[in-house]
């Protein structure tokens, strides 16, 4: 059974959605000039085992966002032509509203290639945006098997614990972003809100 969210209070469901296409944006990074990456495997994992490396040890949240749109920018390359056309395409539906027409474009580049995690990522994004939680929370679960640090995909399943008032759960995930992006300032005012809220002391 598809599981779909009724009767959401309106300030956590703009606190949610604020979260997730914070998170979405910087996944299109306008300035494409900033990044000359190599596309070969091996080194683009050493770039990116760098660059978290850094994000983790920054304590400026400007910094923090440069580095995660470098991330992003590796994430969003398949090293495979055709896997990149659909993903452009599925992109460019999003921004149109287009969900259900982007969740058809990332199903072909997860068939295509299955473990490309960003498709699968994206994908998620695109089930959110429709009410299709369940399925949503199925496609992170596959980014982070693929990508365990994936930033965006642990932000969607915060906002749906959010979202489904499972307040405990939203915060062992912000908790586990902020140990990959200690300086992401929404994560951590989610983490002191949360945590407020449950009478947990912040220190």
């Amino acid at each position: 059974m598809k599981k779909k969210l009724k009767h959401i209070p309106y300030p956590t469901l703009i606190v949610a959605l604020a979260l997730m296409l914070s998170a979405w944006s910087c996944s299109n990074p306008s300035d494409k000039t900033a990044y000359n990456f190599s596309s070969s495997h091996q080194e683009k994992k050493v770039q990116l085992d760098q660059l978290f490396m850094d994000l983790q040890h920054t304590e400026d949240p400007y910094e923090t966002k440069v580095i995660q749109a470098e991330i992003w920018e590796l994430w969003l390359d398949a090293d495979q032509k055709e896997v990149n056309g659909l993903m452009k395409n599925g992109i460019e539906a999003m921004a149109l509203g287009k969900y259900e027409q982007a969740v058809d474009y990332f199903t072909q580049a997860t068939e295509i290639k299955p473990s490309f995690a960003e498709a699968w990522n994206k994908r998620a994004t695109s089930f959110y945006m429709i009410g299709e939680m369940e399925a949503a929370i199925h496609d992170i679960e596959q980014t982070l098997i693929l990508e365990d640090r994936h930033f965006g995909a642990l932000s969607g399943l915060a906002a749906i614990y959010l979202l489904e008032g499972q307040e405990h759960k939203a915060l062992k995930i912000y908790e586990r972003i902020a140990r990959i992006a200690p300086a992401e300032p929404h994560v951590q005012y989610q983490i002191r809100s949360l945590r407020g809220k449950m009478g947990i002391s912040v220190i």
